[in-house]
């Protein structure tokens, strides 16, 4: 049980500071609520995976985590933003196709919430209650017209 919290808590760890480095790639701040946001997002979709796919990417997470231990002699999660976002770029242009989908993943997942946010929607211009009906139309099923 307290082994369960510890890794629990490592893991919201891991995907909050991936989760800082893919949203200031995308528009350069460090907003704590809208990574809060992305994060919470991220891991109700890791946890709603079929078991034999979340100890996959817990395996990639943790794997991630331990990896700057030697030349950082850190953990990912304690690492410097900088170093992070260093780490980051690596995985995404590895030859190793399992770190590139790793990140392409997070990176889907990251997008699609920040991307459903209030705050960005309304930084984009878009009309947040237009865009609402148009969710809500989307979610009907009715896509006929």
């Amino acid at each position: 049980m307290f082994a369960n919290f510890i890794l629990r808590n490592i893991l919201i760890q891991m995907i909050r500071a991936i989760d800082e480095v893919l949203i200031y790639e995308i528009d350069g701040l460090r907003d704590n609520d809208l990574i809060e946001n992305c994060s919470k997002f991220v891991l109700e979709e890791l946890e709603i995976m079929q078991p034999v796919y979340q100890a996959g990417l817990y395996l990639f997470f943790l794997y991630l985590n331990l990896s700057p231990l030697l030349k950082y002699k850190v953990t990912f999660i304690n690492l410097s933003f900088e170093a992070k976002i260093e780490i980051i770029n690596k995985w995404s242009n590895s030859r190793l196709s399992s770190k590139r989908d790793f990140i392409r993943l997070f990176r889907s997942l990251t997008l699609l919430s920040y991307y459903d946010n209030c705050k960005v929607l309304k930084n984009e211009g878009i009309d947040i209650k237009k865009h609402q009906r148009m969710l809500c139309y989307y979610n009907s099923g009715n896509l006929d017209g």
